[in-house]
Formats: structure tokens, sequence, C-alpha cells
């Protein structure tokens, strides 16, 4: 079942809800204030190294992957054209 992230309309709290596909766009009430929420995109990361089928990834395996105090790291979404994501 996916976790989906929800933003208050009044408050601006976010929420994670545990819900079916086919209720992803059911309602929300905002936990704090009770008022509406609304569903927005929720990104992740992951790091894989190429042919490692098993097993754990360490820093190491990755000396040129940007980290959070890089500028123009990417981390959380489109890095505006500074090559961190895929839409640039």
């Amino acid at each position: 079942m996916p976790l989906y992230e929800y933003v208050c309309n009044e408050c601006g709290d976010r929420m994670e809800v545990l819900r079916t596909m086919t209720k992803s766009d059911e309602a929300v009430t905002c936990l704090s204030c009770s008022a509406p929420a609304r569903r927005v995109l929720s990104v992740f990361a992951s790091r894989t190294k190429a042919g490692a089928g098993t097993g754990m990834a360490s820093p190491g395996d990755f000396p040129n992957f940007p980290t959070p105090s890089t500028p123009g790291g990417g981390f959380g979404g489109c890095g505006a054209g500074a090559g961190g994501c895929a839409c640039h």
C-alpha cells in the first residue's frame, strides 16, 4: 500500500497517509487543524551501483555523487538545470 504525502491548505502542515491507490484522491483532513489537505508530489532518493544486485552500498562506492552540502546537488527534486535530476 503506497504512502502519500499531503499538505494542509490552512496551516501548511505536511502529513503522510498510508492508503490504497484507489483512495489516493479522496479528501484528507489535517491532523493539526482539521482543514482540508491536498496531495503533493513526494520525492525520494535512491543510490544504486551498476552491477550490484545484492548487498548494501556504502558512501565510498559513490565518490562523485553530490552530497547535500554540494552546491547544485539536486537533492529533493529538480536541480533547476544544475544537472541534479532526471529532467535536466
